[in-house]
């Protein structure tokens, strides 16, 4: 317990204070959102900052650093595996805003290679996910699917896989539309119209009825 309350405050505080300071010193550099040239809708975001997640990835993994080295404790597989999850994904995020900014092209990553990249990221994820047994030959997550339990029928490495890189997917898919408040849906869906919510978001992440209901 120790040790999560000081990877958090460590992390809350580097977050907290580098996220203003990072803006100023991408401000002063002019690394600002370029628009499209097709409307004025997105005139109001033209110079806003980008990159900012940077700072908070890199809060995260100090946070985790320091508070297992000041603690003494072992590090997990499960932790290291959300780290290396969130950063991947970052680095594809970070790729999309450099191109905005050095390419001068608002659109940033081409869809395919910014879907590649995410499913690059969550394939190694999961991979490694049904690997690292602890003492009682646990894994971090389980190809078995369950709804009710930890234990149920496999589904096999294969469509883990796929499974995992679908939601991390999906979850990247709606985190643009979620920031800007506008719907995700494809037309034809009951649901188009309806902005989505933090419990929309956090709907594929929660692990209990699906494929690896043990990762955390």
């Amino acid at each position: 317990m120790k040790t999560v309350l000081l990877s958090a405050a460590v992390s809350l505080f580097l977050a907290l204070f580098g996220t203003p300071f990072a803006i100023k010193v991408f401000t002063r550099r002019g690394l600002g959102q370029e628009i499209r040239s097709d409307g004025p809708a997105h005139m109001s975001k033209r110079g806003t900052p980008t990159m900012g997640g940077t700072v908070i990835i890199m809060a995260s993994l100090a946070g985790y650093l320091v508070g297992h080295l000041a603690t003494g404790d072992a590090m997990s597989p499960s932790g290291l595996l959300v780290l290396f999850l969130m950063t991947g994904l970052g680095l594809v995020g970070f790729a999309d805003d450099f191109i905005k900014l050095y390419m001068q092209r608002s659109l940033g990553l081409r869809a395919g290679a910014k879907l590649a990249g995410q499913a690059i990221v969550g394939g190694i994820f999961a991979l490694l996910a049904i690997r690292f047994p602890d003492g009682y030959d646990i894994t971090p997550a389980s190809t078995h699917l369950s709804f009710i339990a930890t234990f149920g029928p496999p589904i096999g490495t294969v469509f883990f896989v796929v499974w995992v890189i679908l939601m991390v997917a999906d979850v990247q898919r709606r985190e643009p539309h979620r920031r800007a408040g506008r719907p995700c849906h494809r037309r034809g869906d009951p649901r188009a119209g309806r902005l989505h919510d933090h419990r929309d978001l956090a709907a594929p992440q929660r692990l209990h009825g699906l494929p690896g209901s043990g990762l955390l």
